[in-house]
């Protein structure tokens, strides 16, 4: 008997390099338990690439197309798709993923425009699918047949003259019935390249966040995949893995619960035996504060943890159905994460125009942030994605959302398929005001937001700012000034600031089909791919920023100076003092990529002894630090392999190099330094 032959593909663009970077796990999950199901009846691929699915349509058709719909990839899968299924009729097109909406109506209108798709696996794609193709293999593979008859399975949407039909969405009960893709080896050829290997150990969220496709009732219960193979997992994974020093957790709250705890026991125990990971990213889970912090304590630094709030106000958390902790464990958190490891650092999360939300409780929300000293301020745009509540007409109505199109950064290409070439776009909604902020009030924050992830995220200029809390002063006061006074902007720091407003309404479109009209020809989507438009602002900008360092560091002492002289804080003991740190900052910081660069340079200020203190100096204990010093700066051994590891993932483009300052801990990139009395 003949197997039926199945391609699985979770793509990414490529036309900018490799758009999303990472292995692709909820496919390979799907793939994996679908051949344990169906055995010696199926044959089974996995794809990541879409130059690499292309040729294996073009060599040898399968009988089922298997995509995953994520915004960031659905429009080249069903491109892809489609244009398959038209030199191949007889294939069967299926997608599965959040990406779908969550109204019978909306559902039906998402499948009549694409109307290549046979059939769409909502929420988990393991019973869905193996469901499905059980019943078309006794239709023998005809999905117009099996359409025709208007049957209900699980999970299951399709749309038949016209009408939607629906099945029921199921979980599955205990997740350790599917096969570990990495144990199964469907993901070898993977460890090729480099991205970063992504594991899942538990499903689920309790929470019901509006902005958050799992935060919809059947997600709430919590399963869990057992020690014994997530431990397999990672021995397998540090074995292979040369090409990136991350290791991805996808859950949704790690940290949350006790098997976490041993979960980060094993994965400590793979990194002294194999060196790897040296950085973890995880999503922390908010309502176990102690745990956070022992997982955090036997990681060592290697986990950045912290707290979403995505917002510090009460009305806006309501609006979108949802509670943070406590002020007492937020700080408890952060203080233990601040001082866990040389390396530690940690982070919040604001979403900027989500319902209710405005200019003062943004603002009031970074605030919130540095008064507990979370070292990064993660600020992400009010996305409306499909599949979530924020996204139905209902909540669009109550809070009176502004909305426009752009398309979504890094996701976009011209493709050859099948002897044609193919512009192809992603595109996403973004919320860009409501009934309590204007588009002009979005606009200010937009730069705030750039100002924060520039001058205060992963420890740029955090020896400045321990002086300035000491006297109680928050950076956010400096950023505000620093705002308010472009005429002390250096010229091209100046040029920049304004490229970035005109950025952010230039990417921007009223509709979607004026987006889709202006955008999708081989001329523009030539500029998307020379980054000439369709940026993400904010990594641009702020590689733009850094790529001026030295007058970066000179804007900041400026608008500090500024700050404290309009507040009657400066004398010329801090002036000088301030000067000091802004060389040494340059020197320790500036050009990081640049792991050859060795230099010394003479101070007046004991910085060896004054960074034992974690730079948390009053303007008063200045005079007892008064020092000549030679100071020696160089990169480690370890830092020039790390650094190299970490730039190969990202591109020295201006959008790949924002993205690895976002990403990474810079902390492990600041040059070393010796001191030497003069």
């Amino acid at each position: 008997m003949k197997k039926c032959k199945i391609y699985f593909a979770d793509l990414t663009h490529t036309a900018r390099g490799i758009s999303v970077p990472t292995f692709p796990l909820g496919t390979s999950l799907t793939a994996s338990y679908t051949k344990k199901e169906l055995g010696s009846e199926v044959d089974v691929t996995l794809f990541k690439f879409p130059e690499a699915l292309h040729e294996a349509i073009l060599d040898s058709p399968p009988d089922i197309l298997c995509l995953s719909s994520y915004s960031w990839c659905f429009e080249l899968g069903y491109k892809l798709g489609s244009l398959a299924k038209n030199r191949n009729p007889g294939m069967i097109l299926v997608f599965g993923g959040p990406n779908f909406p969550i109204e019978e109506t909306e559902k039906t209108s998402f499948l009549q425009r694409y109307n290549a798709i046979d059939f769409f696996i909502e929420l988990e794609g393991e019973l869905g699918l193996v469901g499905l193709i059980n019943h078309l293999l006794d239709h023998s593979l005809d999905s117009g047949c099996l359409r025709a008859s208007g049957k209900i399975l699980n999970n299951l949407n399709y749309v038949w003259e016209g009408k939607l039909f629906n099945g029921p969405p199921v979980r599955v009960s205990d997740p350790n019935i599917i096969p570990s893709p990495y144990l199964e080896g469907l993901m070898d050829e993977f460890f090729e390249y480099p991205i970063s290997p992504m594991i899942e150990t538990v499903r689920g969220c309790p929470f019901q966040c509006t902005f958050c496709a799992d935060g919809i009732d059947i997600k709430s219960s919590i399963r869990k995949f057992d020690l014994a193979r997530i431990e397999e997992e990672m021995v397998y994974i540090a074995k292979r893995c040369k090409k990136s020093d991350e290791l991805i957790i996808t859950d949704l709250n790690f940290g949350m619960y006790q098997q976490d705890v041993e979960t980060a026991k094993s994965l400590a125990n793979t990194m002294q035996k194999y060196n790897w990971p040296i950085h973890l990213s995880a999503a922390a889970g908010k309502n176990k504060p102690d745990r956070l912090i022992e997982i955090a304590s036997i990681l060592d630094g290697a986990w950045i943890i912290g707290s979403a709030m995505e917002s510090s106000d009460t009305d806006v958390l309501k609006a979108i159905k949802r509670g943070n902790i406590s002020k007492k464990a937020f700080n408890k958190v952060l203080e233990h994460g601040n001082n866990s490891s040389p390396y530690a650092q940690t982070y919040t999360e604001i979403i900027l125009a989500i319902p209710k939300d405005s200019k003062e409780t943004h603002f009031n929300s970074i605030r919130y942030g540095m008064k507990h000293e979370a070292k990064i301020i993660r600020m992400f745009q009010a996305i409306l994605l499909l599949g979530t509540e924020m996204a139905t007409q209902k909540t669009r109505d109550e809070h009176e959302l502004e909305t426009q199109y752009r398309v979504i950064p890094g996701s976009a290409g011209l493709y050859k398929f099948f002897d044609e070439k193919i512009p192809i776009t992603e595109i996403e909604e973004i919320i860009v005001g409501n009934s309590t902020m204007s588009f002009e009030d979005y606009l200010d924050c937009r730069l705030m937001n750039l100002i924060v992830e520039s001058f205060y995220n992963n420890a740029m200029f955090e020896e400045i700012y321990a002086f300035l809390y000491e006297m109680d002063i928050l950076p956010l006061d400096i950023f505000v000034y620093l705002k308010d006074h472009p005429k002390i902007y250096p010229p091209k720091i100046k040029q920049i600031m304004d490229d970035f407003i005109v950025s952010n309404k230039k990417n921007l479109f009223k509709t979607r089909k004026e987006l889709e009209d202006f955008a999708l020809n081989e001329k523009t989507i030539k500029k998307f791919i020379d980054a000439e438009i369709g940026i993400n602002e904010i990594l641009v900008g702020k590689s733009s920023l850094y790529s001026q360092f030295e007058s970066m560091v000179e804007l900041l002492i400026t608008s500090v100076s500024g700050y404290l002289r309009e507040n009657d804080k400066m004398s010329a003991c801090t002036q000088h003092y301030l000067n000091e740190l802004g060389r040494f900052t340059v020197f320790r910081k500036k050009e990081f990529f640049n792991t050859d660069d060795e230099t010394k340079e003479t101070f007046d200020f004991d910085f060896k002894a004054i960074g034992q203190l974690g730079f948390k100096v009053s303007p008063s204990q200045l005079d007892m630090f008064s020092k000549k010093v030679v100071i020696r700066f160089y990169n480690d051994e370890w830092q020039k392999h790390h650094i190299k590891q970490v730039m190969g993932v990202y591109s020295m483009t201006p959008s790949g190099l924002g993205r690895a300052i976002q990403r990474s801990n810079l902390k492990k990139f600041w040059r070393q330094f010796d001191q030497f009395d003069k």
